[in-house]
């Protein structure tokens, strides 16, 4: 296998708002979610593609997976869709850049990306 399984990630742990008590045997259920990250090195010839693809494109490649097609969100990312006609593009590029809150960095998207995907917020 290449990569690194990576376990408990930001996506993963305890679920404290699904936990529920037994009164009768004071036993204390707590959802649990174990989702694996598997971490790899990428080459960086291969990211040297995204310094063609518009800003929809690279919406739909890097960020669609977690925010939908849409921007109305998944189970793994939240609704966009209105927030991002309120950030200016320099927002847009920061949280690109650095992640948001469970968001990773998306260092797989250049510098040019990030201008691409600031300036087409529309799509």
């Amino acid at each position: 296998m290449n990569g690194s399984i990576i376990l408990p990630t930001a996506h993963g742990g305890a679920n404290w708002g699904g936990a529920a008590v037994n009164p009768a045997t004071g036993v204390l259920f707590v959802n649990a979610i174990d989702i694996p990250w598997l971490l790899k090195l990428k080459e960086l010839k291969k990211l040297k593609e995204n310094n063609t693809l518009s800003g929809e494109k690279l919406f739909k490649k890097n960020c669609s997976s977690c925010h939908g097609a849409n921007k109305k969100g998944t189970t793994a990312g939240p609704n966009i869709s209105s927030k991002i006609d309120t950030y200016t593009a320099e927002r847009i590029e920061k949280v690109i850049k650095n992640g948001s809150g469970t968001m990773p960095s998306q260092l797989s998207v250049n510098h040019f990306g990030e201008c691409r995907l600031a300036k087409t917020p529309d799509w």
